[in-house]
């Protein structure tokens, strides 16, 4: 589901947070074989903070600037 992103860059990030507890890794004894990774209630709680986050970001981002034209002084 995520464009542009190797396998192994996937997977160091996906042991990485595994490593921080954010989410867990089930392994099913099948072949081929099948990985689910999920969130964990730490991570759940972090989504929350995010979202906060994010809110507060898009209150105080600061305006776009447009592209002016310079007039030419004669």
């Amino acid at each position: 589901m995520l464009k542009g992103i190797s396998s192994t860059v996937l997977a160091a990030r996906l042991l990485e947070l595994e490593r921080e507890g954010l989410v867990s890794k089930k392994i099913y004894p099948q072949i081929p074989p099948k990985v689910e990774y999920r969130l964990t209630l730490q991570a759940k709680e972090l989504e929350v903070i995010l979202l906060e986050l994010n809110k507060w970001a898009h209150n105080w981002r600061a305006p776009e600037i447009t592209a002016t034209k310079v007039k030419e002084q004669k």
